[in-house]
């Protein structure tokens, strides 16, 4: 569900019929249920309920219950995040660049 105050959203896990060695009778377990309200101005993502925390590449993610307030730079994907090479000069008579990657030229321009 969804509006202007956020994304409500949980999972549910059901069955059609009973599993011969179940132990449980439970015909739907609930699994997650988050809201979530996305601040684009202040880029912050503020959940309440059900969350997964971000995990690193050498952590794992946890699973946790209560309240999470995260920077979340997806909101403005016009930002730039990461730093950008910059050349930059100038040149006394006209010439050529060669851009090599891996000894393959990937850019040739006049300047």
């Amino acid at each position: 569900m969804f509006s202007p105050w956020g994304v409500l959203s949980s999972g549910l896990l059901t069955r059609a019929g009973r599993l011969p060695f179940s132990q449980t009778s439970e015909p739907a377990i609930r699994l997650d249920t988050t809201a979530t309200y996305s601040d684009v101005d202040q880029l912050r993502r503020y959940r309440v309920g059900d969350v997964i925390s971000g995990g690193l590449t050498w952590t794992r993610p946890v699973r946790l219950g209560g309240a999470q307030i995260a920077t979340g730079f997806s909101l403005r994907p016009d930002l730039v995040t990461f730093p950008v090479p910059i050349v930059a000069g100038s040149v006394a008579v006209p010439s050529n660049v060669d851009v090599l990657v891996n000894n393959v030229r990937v850019l040739s321009r006049e300047v």
